[in-house]
């Protein structure tokens, strides 16, 4: 009997044992996946704002004041539907057939912060008639948006132009110059409904006279801009100096439809690699213009004029922005 009680001893000490063991391995099988679960939820709260965060293009065709033809009206807008804000936002709009970025036209860059269960929109009509006036490069898809931002947790996210959310996106930063294939499409139609053009043609004209004065841009300078006649011989020749240091990106900010800066960045910073954290420490000068009806756009001042001391004809800034074509034509 003692022996047969040894074994019943030694049974149940190792069933006692693997019951042990299996507790153990279901306490831990239970943390790993409580581990996974709680990983996983994380990442959903991670990515719950940013999910809800968007931008796009809307674009519609409205009969034009004097019901003789239609206006196409384009907005991008941005929208986020989560509980919290984001900051630190940016976008770009690109155009299709063939694919080219065109810039973020009206939207502030970068906005400093989203509210939460917000939409916001800019009209960018003006922007996208300089690109949209080439014939030869006409397409029936509406253009698309990427927008940029950094969400309360301080992650980066891009929701790219085809919609696909991604995390920790690479930046570039645009200061591109050269007359490539691809930034020749980025520029636009050479119109004088393309401000860019506008601005080059002053910017070439500007180092081709040895000695400017107002006569010597015809179909650049505004003739509203009374500034221009007071610029003195001295200043004009100082003015032209600065212009062979000067390179002009590819992109058009719209500070209103009808008022638009062009950047001009001194050639000797494009030689520097880029880095993100230098992004903002470019220097910059700012050529303003204006749009004056059939005159198209015009150079108002060398240097960032605010619309708000800009002068328009009466009733000029009320329509959409071709409604000069209903109107009579600004002198």
């Amino acid at each position: 009997m003692l022996w047969g009680a040894d074994w019943w001893e030694a049974l149940t000490a190792i069933g006692t044992v693997s019951a042990v063991v299996v507790a153990i391995a279901i306490s831990l099988g239970d943390a790993i996946s409580n581990r996974k679960a709680l990983k996983q939820e994380r990442q959903k709260a991670d990515e719950r704002t940013a999910t809800l965060v968007s931008a796009w293009v809307e674009t519609n065709y409205i009969p034009s004041q004097s019901g003789s033809r239609y206006d196409k009206i384009s907005v991008l807008k941005i929208s986020n539907e989560s509980d919290e804000p984001v900051y630190d936002v940016s976008v770009n709009i690109a155009l299709q057939g063939p694919f080219r970025q065109i810039g973020p036209l009206a939207v502030p860059s970068p906005i400093p912060t989203l509210a939460p269960r917000t939409v916001r929109q800019w009209d960018i009509s003006a922007g996208l008639l300089a690109h949209d006036h080439d014939e030869s490069l006409q397409t029936f898809v509406e253009p698309v948006a990427r927008i940029i931002f950094t969400d309360p947790r301080k992650q980066r996210w891009q929701r790219n132009y085809t919609g696909v959310l991604e995390k920790s996106p690479k930046e570039e930063q645009e200061i591109n110059t050269g007359l490539t294939p691809e930034n020749e499409l980025q520029i636009g139609s050479f119109s004088r409904l393309n401000p860019l053009v506008i601005a080059m043609a002053f910017l070439a004209a500007l180092k081709e006279e040895k000695d400017p004065n107002v006569s010597s841009f015809p179909g650049t300078l505004d003739p509203q801009a009374d500034g221009w006649k007071k610029l003195t011989r001295e200043a004009w020749a100082e003015l032209r100096q600065q212009a062979f240091y000067y390179a002009i990106p590819t992109h058009v900010w719209y500070r209103t439809p009808r008022v638009a800066y062009v950047r001009l960045i001194n050639e000797s910073q494009l030689d520097e690699p880029f880095t993100p954290e230098k992004s903002g420490e470019f220097t910059v000068d700012i050529i303003t213009l204006v749009f004056r009806g059939s005159l198209g756009w015009r150079v108002f001042s060398f240097g960032p004029t605010p619309p708000e001391w800009i002068e328009f004809s009466p009733g000029a800034t009320h329509g959409p922005f071709r409604s000069y074509l209903d109107i009579e034509d600004e002198n």
